[in-house]
């Protein structure tokens, strides 16, 4: 059911029901503007519950392709009541990602790919928990950039520049999330992102003023 309860993978299976030959990972991603590594998250969990079986396809001379199908076009469902009471509310599933990112960057780095085995193996929770933490983190980037902004605020608060490869080393966190982290700043009117760099507003316009 957990896997069902997301938008993307309902647009999915329906992309899929609409090719009787079954559809590449590459054109699913076309198809509805997504990064291929969010499909691919998105198709690993809808065939580790069994909801879809892919086959090797071959266009032309070129390399063989996975094709992926819906297992069957109706699927009973089997609640596990207890289970989906066990379902973190968002007051608790943000605090157990809040968890999850300070005891990777602890540990190690926040990495950039992230799995449900890891977030288990993390956190000692169950595969459903993992899997909703897995779904928020995965559609919710923004808001682990969030997460993450106030400490660059507040850890470069009297830099004018600062290069994004710091930001990822300090943060502990692979420079994927350090260049969200800067993305964010920059919506937010605070940072101007350029050349691999965040650079304050103020410094700037100063440049400019300056025509350096």
């Amino acid at each position: 059911m957990n896997v069902l309860a997301n938008e993307n993978r309902l647009l999915i299976i329906k992309f899929i029901t609409e090719s009787k030959e079954g559809v590449s990972a590459s054109e699913i991603a076309e198809k509805l503007n997504l990064k291929i590594s969010t499909v691919m998250s998105h198709l690993e969990q809808m065939e580790s519950v069994g909801l879809i079986r892919f086959d090797w396809k071959r266009i032309g001379r070129g390399r063989p392709l996975k094709k992926y199908k819906l297992v069957d076009n109706y699927v009973t469902i089997d609640l596990d009541l207890a289970a989906l009471a066990r379902i973190p509310n968002k007051e608790e599933l943000e605090e157990k990602i809040f968890t999850y990112i300070s005891l990777k960057r602890k540990r190690d780095t926040l990495p950039v790919s992230l799995t449900v085995e890891d977030i288990i193996k993390t956190l000692n929770v169950d595969a459903k928990t993992a899997l909703v933490l897995l779904d928020y983190l995965t559609e919710k980037k923004n808001e682990v950039a969030k997460m993450l902004a106030s400490e660059v605020l507040e850890k470069f608060k009297n830099k004018k520049v600062v290069e994004i490869e710091k930001i990822a080393r300090e943060l502990k966190v692979h420079e994927y999330w350090a260049a969200k982290t800067a993305s964010y700043l920059e919506s937010k009117g605070l940072y101007k992102v350029r050349e691999g760099k965040i650079c304050r507003i103020e410094y700037e316009k100063g440049k400019e003023k300056t025509g350096k």
